[in-house]
């Protein structure tokens, strides 16, 4: 099993496909450190990865942690096990889809598939679609569409998993929190906590107060979606089991979470080209989903960035722009 953003034990189809799959359940519990990825990101990101490979590790008896390229690391550590298949959730991401696409022609060398089961989205990408096929351009009827598609509900977790590790595991870089900066506690344990704390005091009057920058009103949930330590399936069928607008309104808002991938897709590979320098950030991704994706696929700069007659204007048009990328 390798894990990527799916951080967690529950509500993981992947991890259910590879404990039934395998020979008495044997599943390696595999962690790559993407140089391309760790690199680049802030001491914050980092810092809260490391406590969630942590704590994940902790709750498996340890993670085998390996860092470098993927398509090298993968194939090492599947060959190494002897398995027949190595199991993932799919990526949408430009980056993710041509990084399991190499190792997936890696392992195929080896007489080894690369099985995609599950997404980190209630609905995967490319399924909620218009009358004529295409990808929405507006949101409001796509979350119509993104309700009424509806999702299955949350699976439990494997019943029996044996976890083997055939090669040593690399050290996990220390990644101390920057300053005095106090990070979400993280880990899938610690995402449950806050959801139900959310659910308890915060639910009901999250739809009138979500906006007001003077209360503690949001969920605070996106570090633990964005590593996949709950799975929006699972916030999901809490929601509905509840009633109130403040309900309501977030789970209109989770439908965003894959609406920007959406975009991605219908937009083609003239997206991946603009934005490949682009950190792969919750932000770029919300940046993306707008006019500005359908500009960029016309080989132009994306509209949010542009002033009248396609220039700049002085002053609020960079503002705009540094806004959007």
């Amino acid at each position: 099993m390798w894990f990527r953003r799916d951080l967690r034990l529950a509500d993981n189809p992947a991890l259910l496909s590879a404990a039934s799959d395998a020979t008495d359940a044997r599943v390696v519990p595999l962690f790559v450190l993407d140089p391309a990825l760790w690199r680049p990101a802030g001491p914050a990101r980092r810092a809260y990865l490391a406590a969630s490979l942590t704590d994940l590790g902790n709750r498996v008896g340890g993670l085998l942690l390996r860092r470098g390229e993927p398509v090298e690391e993968v194939v090492a550590v599947a060959r190494a096990a002897r398995a027949t298949a190595v199991h993932i959730a799919e990526d949408f991401g430009p980056y993710g889809r041509q990084r399991d696409h190499d190792v997936e022609a890696a392992l195929a060398r080896h007489d080894i598939v690369l099985v995609r089961t599950g997404s980190p989205y209630a609905v995967a990408p490319g399924r909620v679609v218009n009358k004529n096929r295409d990808a929405y351009r507006m949101f409001t009827p796509y979350s119509r569409t993104w309700r009424e598609h509806g999702w299955p509900a949350p699976p439990m977790p494997p019943r029996r998993v044996s976890w083997m590790r055939p090669l040593n595991s690399d050290d996990l870089d220390d990644a101390p929190t920057p300053g005095n900066l106090r990070l979400p506690a993280a880990g899938e344990w610690a995402a449950h906590r806050r959801w139900r704390e959310f659910i308890e005091q915060r639910l009901d009057s999250y739809g009138t107060t979500r906006d007001r920058a003077d209360l503690d009103s949001t969920s605070r949930m996106s570090a633990h979606l964005k590593w996949g330590e709950i799975h929006p399936r699972t916030l999901l069928a809490d929601l509905g089991r509840q009633r109130s607008e403040g309900a309501a309104t977030y789970r209109t808002e989770l439908a965003w979470q894959a609406d920007p991938q959406e975009e991605l897709i219908a937009a083609g590979t003239g997206v991946d080209a603009c934005v490949a320098n682009v950190p792969p950030t919750w932000q770029s991704q919300r940046a993306l989903s707008g006019r500005g994706v359908r500009r960029c696929r016309a080989g132009t700069r994306p509209r949010c960035c542009r002033g009248r007659g396609g220039r700049r204007r002085p002053g609020r048009g960079r503002r705009r722009a540094t806004r959007c990328w």
